[in-house]
């Protein structure tokens, strides 16, 4: 097997993991609504996919169906593959929102994508063999995946909310407290919420 040999003294080359006949346009719509999805799913939380693949009784584990959402996401700006990744890789290696971040999306979601450009572009052009999933992703599964999503993120931000009647408000902000401990009186307040909270929970 030929071995690629990067000097030591070399900085990594992101370029070296394009695809070259995709032009890039900084300047597009496509190009912004990519950067604004990309700083969104950045934000998400995995254990929201742990629910979503509870809800739908997936096979996949939680950060595989992750990807699944970022796909489908990425998807519907640009739809082609080849330029999408092209886009995806000078958003996440040269602009100043996401140059300092992980690159996990861009790799997990797009990764036999860049190992296939980055073998194209190296001059002795060797071609391993790359193991990839074994499943396929289809749309009605994707928007199976989306819609759960929605439904659990909407569940949890119901636990949050917890209703207080004025006449209990006006309770615990009446209690008696101790010289100098007003601020009893919002602990109080916090434990209640939160005992409110938990029986929501169970």
């Amino acid at each position: 097997m030929t071995k690629i040999d990067y000097s030591s003294e070399d900085d990594f080359c992101p370029e070296m993991l394009i695809d070259k006949s995709v032009k890039i346009d900084r300047t597009s719509e496509q190009y912004s609504n990519l950067i604004e999805v990309l700083s969104e799913l950045k934000t998400e939380k995995i254990r929201l996919y742990q629910k979503v693949k509870d809800d739908i009784k997936a096979k996949e584990s939680d950060k595989q169906i992750f990807n699944m959402y970022c796909r489908e996401r990425f998807r519907k700006i640009i739809s082609d593959k080849k330029i999408l990744v092209n886009y995806l890789l000078d958003i996440e290696y040269h602009t100043e929102e996401h140059k300092d971040d992980k690159k996990d999306i861009i790799w997990n979601c797009y990764g036999d994508v860049l190992y296939d450009n980055l073998c194209k572009n190296v001059d002795e052009g060797f071609s391993p063999n790359i193991r990839r999933n074994a499943y396929k992703t289809s749309a009605q599964r994707e928007q199976e995946i989306a819609e759960s999503r929605e439904k659990v993120k909407q569940e949890q931000e119901e636990l949050v909310k917890v209703p207080i009647a004025q006449s209990v408000y006006d309770y615990l902000m009446d209690v008696k407290t101790r010289s100098g401990c007003r601020n009893d009186r919002y602990v109080l307040y916090t434990l209640y919420v939160l005992i409110e909270r938990y029986k929501k929970i169970r």
